[in-house]
């Protein structure tokens, strides 16, 4: 496999301030704690999940899942290669928790089907739960500001919502007439 220049990052990850934090945690800030942003994006045929459950946050944490028809935002980075180190080993890929997958994304300026699509690496988990995982409070918010930081549309906070949204967590979703959803307690 060739040497990965660009990440797809779509949880977690798109908080600056949060990976800073690990970073610092993990005595690995000569890395460089903040990634050079290239672009915000989207990967079409996917949608945001939590399909694994965290033993740090001893609940869900963020995936992608194949689905026609649907796509997630993130945004596009080009990590140095201490960085690369320092995300496989926040993303747990040598225990086996999530994997490098590679993916083509559209640049939220281009045009589809008129402009490139852009190959990226970004993480999957290898073994999902059998049912949706519960993301706790605190998780959300990290992924949330990430987004608002890097000025990602409304579209990435609505399915954000949708996505921590499960059968063991009781919330109703009503769309409504502007095909934006709410969120009912």
């Amino acid at each position: 496999m060739s040497k990965p220049t660009l990440y797809f990052a779509y949880g977690s990850n798109l908080n600056s301030a949060h990976f800073a934090d690990w970073l610092a945690e993990k005595g690995l800030t000569g890395v460089g704690t903040k990634m050079e942003k290239v672009s915000n994006a989207y990967l079409s045929g996917y949608r945001l999940g939590f399909t694994r459950r965290s033993t740090k946050w001893n609940a869900g944490v963020a995936d992608i899942v194949e689905a026609k028809g649907e796509r997630v935002w993130g945004v596009v980075f080009r990590p140095n290669q201490g960085q690369w180190g320092a995300l496989d080993r926040k993303e747990g890929v040598s225990s086996g928790a999530y994997m490098r997958h590679e993916v083509s994304v559209q640049y939220e300026k281009e045009t589809p089907g008129k402009d490139p699509l852009h190959a990226c690496t970004t993480y999957v988990v290898v073994k999902k739960e059998g049912s949706p995982q519960v993301p706790v409070p605190e998780y959300l918010k990290i992924i949330e500001a990430g987004g608002k930081e890097h000025g990602l549309p409304q579209e990435f906070l609505d399915h954000l919502k949708l996505a921590s949204v499960t059968e063991r967590n009781r919330v109703a979703i009503r769309m409504n007439n502007t095909t934006s959803m709410e969120i009912v307690k």
